[in-house]
């Protein structure tokens, strides 16, 4: 799997994560779905915050910082910052 990764410098203590999502969850029976998630930061370090609209169904007008994606059902959900 790793050759299929973009070319990222990264502590050989992390290798044993180079793997994907399937692949993760075999080798760790303990858990039943991985999460993952991003905040962004310009070059100054501010901090990109999105207002969700007003006509969403799930959380609107909510302000987040983050997206989170479960990797074994797909399905996203918002956090709070």
């Amino acid at each position: 799997m790793a050759a299929n990764l973009p070319n990222f410098d990264y502590s050989p203590s992390l290798q044993e994560y180079a793997v994907n999502d399937a692949e993760y969850l075999r080798q760790h029976p303990e858990y039943d779905v991985l999460c993952t998630g991003v905040v962004v930061f310009n070059k100054d370090g501010k901090l990109l915050l999105v207002q969700r609209a007003a006509d969403e169904k799930a959380f609107p007008n909510f302000w987040v910082c983050s997206e989170v994606m479960e990797a074994r059902s797909g399905r996203k959900k918002q956090i709070q910052c």
